[in-house]
């Protein structure tokens, strides 16, 4: 029973499913906007709020996400269902068999294909939270130099001479003084367009991977469609369709 249920899943991927999850692809694809509008809107955030989540990219990710499981799962059952077609081994004849083990390798690829668009966004988070730290380090770097040199230019108009207190005080202000400064200097040109940069590269894979998935969907349909005499009835229409009878 197990094996029919498999080979009833293999037949519907390729009856059903894959025609109506192109279908959730292709409208998730209508949903995105070109790269120039969304930098701009990337960018006009971070100017606004400086590097704060990205939702648009969190929201995006979530959805393809759920895609491409979709698709690793109905490849998954496309070679199952091939591989339950496979005759028992035999002498001759045996062409159609070679047929079936060609496209069990095309439909491999693709899964790992699939697999691999998958694992790529696993990273985004790391990935950018990484790039606004270097961001942060670097400007609060520049802002540590500005206020020694003027520190330095302070110190040489009053003598050299300081109270003690002050100068404790003004230490101990230093890392919030910096902190703001930092704050205020997120508007930086470079550094927002870095983060922007960024998220719109995310933005564009993400586009890139459903329309990959898209692909390898109807690649598969159509040289499954093509080959499916020789898939199911591997040596012809007088023999057994799998090495189990069925």
């Amino acid at each position: 029973q197990a094996i029919k249920d498999q080979e009833g899943q293999g037949r519907r991927v390729l009856e059903e499913d894959i025609a109506s999850h192109v279908l959730q692809l292709t409208t998730e694809l209508s949903t995105f906007e070109d790269s120039a509008t969304m930098h701009k809107k990337f960018l006009d955030a971070a100017c606004e709020d400086p590097f704060p989540l990205n939702s648009t990219v969190c929201v995006k990710i979530k959805a393809v996400r759920a895609l491409l499981v979709t698709a690793l799962e109905d490849f998954r059952r496309l070679q199952m269902w091939i591989k339950l077609q496979v005759p028992a081994m035999s002498d001759g004849n045996n062409f159609g068999v070679e047929v079936q083990g060609a496209i069990l390798g095309q439909l491999s690829a693709s899964h790992s294909a699939l697999r691999g668009l998958l694992d790529s966004f696993l990273d985004y988070h790391c990935s950018r939270s990484g790039a606004v730290d270097k961001v942060r380090k670097l400007l609060k770097k520049n802002v540590k130099q500005t206020q020694r040199r003027s520190e330095k230019e302070d110190g040489s108009s009053n003598d050299g001479k300081e109270d003690k207190k002050e100068v404790k005080t003004k230490d101990s202000s230093h890392d919030q003084t910096q902190d703001e400064t930092v704050n205020e200097s997120l508007g930086n040109p470079d550094a927002t367009e870095y983060i922007a940069d960024f998220d719109t590269h995310a933005y564009q894979r993400l586009r890139w991977a459903l329309e990959e998935a898209r692909d390898h969907y109807l690649y598969a349909w159509d040289y499954v469609g093509k080959n499916l005499s020789r898939l199911e009835k591997p040596r012809g229409t007088g023999s057994a369709s799998s090495m189990y009878g069925y």
